[in-house]
């Protein structure tokens, strides 16, 4: 009697244990289920080839023919910010003159009222001024002001003659001009005409009575000029000329231009507007 009473209570203990083992078995493997429907696995790929399929998910499978070249290597440009040679600049603009050497916190050499200034902190840019350079660049300085000059061509020289004057300055400090430049003939007679409507801005005399804005009791024909605006070619790319802000960093990036203005005596102003950079190509070579 004692040993049918320990056999059925053995009995009784085992069939609780394997209801128990069955309910934990399919609550896990509910929980299982429910994880697949809410992430992504890693994937079965039966992708042969250039036959891609996989099921990345319960509702998103892949059935796609893939077409990719067998690149081994691939050209990649690397950008890096000019520096110009010093002497070189000095050379181009004033030669073997007697030059002398400002202390202004940045690079600053005059001969005879002409300055260049080389920046310090960015020496991928430079300005080059003189007398009449200033008191044109007072007057007009934006496109929309020098679009007011409508003669074709000036006297003491053409546009194509000083176009290549200027390319070839351009290419002797290893800038690369991209195309041809926007060309305007600042005649003398408009160029007196806005200095004359300028005048009559209260703000702009002031600046004239304090100093800080040049201009000329009065233009002559000896004063007409060539104003140019050059964009910059880097390795067959044309660089972008104007200022943007790159939202991924939240930092300017300028732009880089050459703005240029000459008269029959020569340069009287040639400007960096932003930065020149330069590029070279590397290749990357890839694992076989």
């Amino acid at each position: 009697m004692l040993k049918r009473l320990k056999v059925g209570t053995s009995l009784v203990i085992l069939s609780f244990v394997f209801i128990c083992s069955g309910c934990t078995t399919e609550e896990m493997t509910s929980k299982e289920h429910n994880t697949v429907n809410t992430s992504v696995p890693s994937g079965k790929s039966t992708s042969v080839g250039k036959d891609y399929k996989a099921t990345l998910a319960t509702n998103l499978k892949v059935d796609a023919t893939v077409d990719a070249s067998n690149v081994k290597d691939i050209p990649t440009l690397q950008v890096t910010e000019k520096i110009f040679d010093k002497n070189k600049l000095l050379n181009m603009f004033f030669g073997s003159e007697d030059i002398k050497e400002n202390q202004a916190g940045s690079s600053s050499f005059t001969v005879n009222s002409k300055t260049l200034i080389i920046p310090e902190e960015q020496p991928g840019s430079f300005n080059f001024i003189t007398p009449l350079g200033n008191c044109v660049t007072s007057i007009v300085n934006e496109e929309d002001e020098i679009k007011k000059f409508k003669l074709k061509e000036l006297d003491f020289m053409t546009k194509l003659k000083a176009t290549k004057r200027v390319t070839e300055m351009l290419q002797s400090i290893d800038i690369t001009p991209n195309m041809s430049p926007k060309i305007y003939a600042l005649d003398y007679n408009t160029l007196q005409k806005e200095q004359d409507e300028l005048m009559k801005d209260k703000t702009y005399k002031e600046f004239v009575d304090l100093g800080k804005t040049k201009i000329k009791k009065k233009w002559t024909k000896d004063d007409e000029s060539y104003y140019m605006v050059f964009r910059i070619d880097m390795n067959g790319i044309p660089c972008y000329d104007a200022h943007y802000e790159m939202q991924s960093l939240d930092s300017m990036v300028q732009g880089s231009e050459v703005k240029v203005i000459i008269s029959k005596n020569g340069i009287e102003s040639f400007n960096i507007n932003g930065l020149i950079i330069i590029g070279r190509i590397l290749r990357l070579i890839l694992p076989h």
